[in-house]
């Protein structure tokens, strides 16, 4: 009887899966959003929703549709100057623009790609970077002209607008849908002496930038130079490691970077905060690609 249940209803709780790992993801990406303005560095619900579809099939997308219907109505929810009828509008053309892009990229993979996890061979693994630049401009386009339309941003900031919503989905994708694939991956830890050392290796240059940055004479320096520095140890466990270990560093490495540069630390704080957010996306896409294409 549970078993019938189960398969009866396992439709429904894709969807209802989908969606609510949408609306959570959703509140991360407006967390590490930039005080006072709607730029957000990186959009989680993008790749996690892209994710999905991959693994669960095209059938789950009403998930997103409810799910960025939700999120959407949330940022919206205090605008004094919207309408409901208004809310409504952008809501419902936002969650069909973030769905029509899943699919789209979902139809990619499918069939142009033809591997369900395209980061075993190189060639894959450039396509599906095309495709996350190519379906990201799709909800961008979609939501960036419904915003436009109900007077929420001037013609003037219409292009601004368009670059930073595509680029925000750019990234998530190039972070998360990785991370998301490689967790449903058949993974066997084995440490060899070799991978020890290593390992030790990594912990100690971490902890050696980490008290460069304290040194007093270095700290302007070491701040700025950070980016550079850790380059080299995420691109070295790319090559040394599997798939999981380096997007996961990526990852980390990714929201540690956001929170500090949204707080005004760190080495990607400009004087301006649109080329702040540049530049931290800049440093994410470099390391994100590098690791999923190596």
């Amino acid at each position: 009887m549970q078993a019938r249940l189960l398969l009866k209803y396992q439709h429904d709780v894709k969807i209802i899966l989908v969606a609510l790992l949408y609306y959570l993801t959703a509140h991360l990406g407006y967390f590490l959003s930039f005080e006072g303005t709607s730029a957000l560095p990186m959009w989680p619900p993008s790749g996690i929703s892209f994710a999905l579809l991959i693994l669960l099939g095209r059938s789950a997308w009403p998930g997103i549709t409810i799910g960025s219907l939700l999120s959407t109505i949330l940022a919206y929810w205090y605008n004094r100057d919207l309408f409901p009828h208004e809310l409504i509008t952008i809501s419902l053309c936002i969650a069909t623009g973030s769905t029509l892009e899943s699919l789209a990229g979902n139809y990619l993979v499918n069939h142009w790609i033809k591997d369900l996890y395209p980061f075993t061979a190189t060639k894959n693994a450039f396509r599906f970077l095309f495709v996350t630049l190519c379906m990201s401009i799709i909800s961008a386009a979609v939501g960036t002209i419904s915003l436009y339309f109900n007077g929420i941003i001037p013609g003037s900031n219409f292009i601004n607008t368009l670059f930073s919503w595509w680029q925000g989905n750019v990234v998530g994708v190039l972070v998360f849908t990785p991370f998301i694939l490689s967790c449903t991956r058949k993974i066997t830890f084995t440490l060899s002496l070799v991978k020890k050392i290593e390992l030790a290796v990594f912990v100690f240059n971490i902890l050696l930038i980490s008290f460069l940055l304290q040194v007093d004479s270095l700290n302007n320096t070491m701040v700025h130079a950070l980016p550079f520095l850790l380059l080299p140890v995420l691109l070295w466990l790319a090559f040394r490691f599997e798939l999981l270990i380096s997007i996961t560093g990526v990852l980390i490495v990714s929201l540690i970077s956001i929170f500090y540069t949204i707080n005004n630390q760190g080495p990607f704080v400009l004087t301006d905060t649109s080329n702040s957010l540049l530049l931290l996306q800049i440093f994410i896409g470099v390391v994100s690609i590098s690791t999923v294409v190596l």
